[in-house]
């Protein structure tokens, strides 16, 4: 029996203060058999990088920029952007989020669309990512969320690749750096969770998606290349509070009582909060791990996360 057809794919990138990493992405998108539409939410970057965009673009009828008054996050920016895809006649297509600072190899969504077409109960297909450095080692070879303290681990961060190519296989995470969601999974599972801002989202929505009985899929085939935390600076104390405190919501929402009770919150607390705080310490950043504190108590509070 045939297979059917890869389904139609629409695209979602966001840009915030970084519009010469989001032209080299969206070379890498418009190239032959790209999606359509390529939606362009302008986060809130209030330099006049939205409008520049819409200049650059405005004879590319695939392009479409999406102007938001403020920073909504990478959640609500996703979501704000897969709603003007809807809008523009996207409704029944498959969604590929991808990073502004981040590329797609020739084949790579060929590759991501024809995993979902032969699996139908599969929610997501995400490339092997490497590190766009130079140095060819991997930044995410699939993932997986550990029981009891939640930690969404990056399958082979660091090394060199081992699979070159070979069959989609299942995993338990997919990061939302480079992924294609199919558009009917979208709407069962539900947009990305506001609440986390940046970071964790995409942890958060594949849990969901496992709790529904779907699939994630990790195709080595399918490569991207990624230059890591360009928004919001790698290291950071920004993303150390984003990252401390996302953490601490997903283990609220995904993780049971008895779980964050007896894992979690004695994990945290004695042995991997001191060793990110004193490793930053350490490290001359005494300002991330101040903010990595913060990001906890933010997270065990709940609501937005405070301004960087």
């Amino acid at each position: 029996m045939a297979e059917p057809p890869p389904a139609p794919a629409a695209a979602v990138v966001l840009n915030w203060n970084g519009i010469a990493d989001t032209r080299r992405c969206l070379a890498s998108l418009l190239a032959a058999d790209g999606p359509d539409p390529v939606v362009v939410v302008d986060n809130g970057s209030g330099n006049g990088e939205g409008e520049a965009l819409r200049r650059e673009f405005a004879g590319d009828r695939r392009v479409r920029v999406l102007p938001l008054p403020r920073n909504l996050g990478f959640a609500g920016g996703v979501n704000a952007g897969v709603r003007a895809a809807r809008e523009a006649g996207a409704a029944g297509a498959d969604l590929l989020l991808l990073n502004n600072d981040a590329v797609l190899e020739p084949g790579a969504l060929g590759a991501l669309r024809a995993a979902l077409a032969a699996d139908p109960g599969a929610a997501a297909a995400g490339p092997r990512i490497l590190l766009d450095d130079g140095s060819g080692r991997l930044w995410f070879g699939g993932g997986r969320i550990a029981r009891g303290i939640g930690v969404a681990v990056h399958e082979g961060v660091g090394g060199l690749p081992r699979e070159e190519g070979g069959a989609p296989r299942p995993c338990g995470f997919l990061t939302f750096c480079a992924v294609l969601l199919r558009g009917g999974a979208w709407d069962a599972v539900g947009p990305l969770d506001e609440e986390y801002f940046a970071y964790w989202e995409d942890a958060d929505w594949c849990a969901r998606a496992a709790a529904s009985g779907r699939r994630l899929l990790h195709v080595p085939g399918a490569v991207a290349r990624h230059r890591v935390s360009a928004a919001a600076g790698h290291r950071s104390p920004f993303q150390a509070y984003l990252l401390a405190r996302g953490h601490v919501l997903f283990a609220r929402k995904r993780l049971g009582g008895a779980a964050r009770a007896l894992a979690f919150w004695p994990w945290m607390v004695l042995l991997r909060g001191p060793h990110v705080f004193l490793r930053n310490l350490a490290t001359g950043r005494p300002a991330a791990g101040a903010a990595f504190l913060r990001g906890l108590r933010d997270g065990a509070r709940g609501g937005p996360p405070a301004p960087p």
